[in-house]
């Protein structure tokens, strides 16, 4: 009976384990550094797993925001430490409840920053770049 229980692959354990509750019991007789080895094994296929749905979609995130800023960005300079837009951008993302406010005018009224703030928390996620700095928010 032990030889039957090592022979027995790792994936036709998760299909028991899955589809076959009533034959899981052959399993309760394995030593312990089994069971450690097969736990490993779980885990590491649902990490491999969820790290590949992470990073494509990570991908898909990056091509989003390179395609806003090569396409609908207004040109902008960096000088002395501030970077100046040719006009102010408000822009949402449904997809990732993401909101970018871009202001740089040389006065920023604090009413402004948290009128920006307060429309980041009501819808998600978000940036505020002003002229000399950059406030995330999330």
């Amino acid at each position: 009976m032990e030889d039957t229980k090592n022979k027995i692959t790792f994936f036709k354990r998760l299909k028991i384990a899955i589809f076959n509750l009533e034959d899981f019991g052959m399993f309760l007789g394995e030593r312990l550094s089994v069971a450690f080895k097969y736990f490993f094994m779980l885990i590491l296929l649902i990490t491999i797993i969820t790290l590949s749905v992470e990073t494509f979609d990570f991908s898909k995130r990056i091509n989003k925001v390179y395609d806003y800023v090569q396409n609908e960005l207004p040109d902008f300079e960096y000088k002395d430490g501030n970077v100046k837009f040719t006009n102010n951008v408000e822009a949402y993302d449904r997809d990732y409840k993401f909101r970018l406010f871009i202001n740089t005018d040389e006065k920023v009224d604090d009413n402004i920053i948290n009128g920006y703030k307060s429309k980041i928390y009501d819808n998600g996620y978000g940036v505020i770049a002003l002229k000399d700095k950059v406030i995330c928010i999330s």
